[in-house]
């Protein structure tokens, strides 16, 4: 999910010669730039581009459900782009991830945590600029810590196996961005959550009366 400069869909690809990969985006501009640095893997059949559907909350899943490739997939995973991201999107990919990941599969991304030193200092600094322009595209970081994400993940069957903070040396501060990897253990909890993104169309939804329309 969010290939960025594509250097971690490079890494990907060439840790495992047979791996096959889907990359997810809500940027057409950024999928082509992706898939050009990456024509070899394009043409090779190992590396392919979905939009992420921004009305659709199961868009992910159902891509893969398709193709008939749900509970095969072996992993997910999102560097650097989810924490652009807030809570309700988190969620939603969240709960596709453990519904197309076979039993035991891998869910790893990372988050800006405003609980480190880095974070903390990142968060204050870029207070004028997130207050002076709500809801505006932007670079502005979503915050999220350790103690929030674990009963999530857990909630959607997953386990945590790993988290830590990215630091620039080893005697720097706590790092800003929190790397998580989590195993699907419990595919069931997910199933039984399913529903909450098999809405169909999302978005706002208008009542066509004079008075609403006031």
């Amino acid at each position: 999910i969010g290939p960025g400069d594509a250097r971690y869909t490079a890494a990907l690809l060439r840790s495992q010669p047979r791996l096959r990969l889907t990359v997810f985006d809500v940027s057409d501009r950024v999928m082509q730039a992706t898939a050009a640095k990456q024509s070899a893997h394009v043409a090779e059949g190992r590396l392919g581009f979905l939009p992420i559907d921004p009305l659709h909350p199961d868009g992910m899943l159902a891509a893969f459900e398709r193709e008939h490739l749900a509970r095969t997939v072996d992993a997910v995973v999102s560097i650097d782009a989810l924490m652009h991201v807030d809570l309700q999107y988190l969620v939603g990919y969240w709960l596709n991830a453990a519904l197309l990941l076979k039993p035991g599969g891998w869910l790893v991304f990372s988050l800006a945590d405003p609980t480190t030193a880095e974070g903390f200092a990142r968060l204050l600094h870029d207070l004028p600029e997130a207050v002076a322009g709500p809801g505006q595209v932007g670079t502005r970081l979503e915050y999220h810590s350790f103690g929030l994400l674990r009963p999530l993940l857990e909630r959607f069957g997953f386990d945590i196996t790993y988290a830590g903070h990215w630091q620039a040396a080893p005697s720097a501060p706590g790092g800003r961005d929190l790397f998580i990897v989590a195993q699907l253990v419990r595919p069931e909890a997910a199933e039984a959550l399913r529903g909450h993104i098999g809405i169909g169309l999302a978005g706002p939804r208008f009542d066509a009366t004079a008075e609403a329309a006031e």
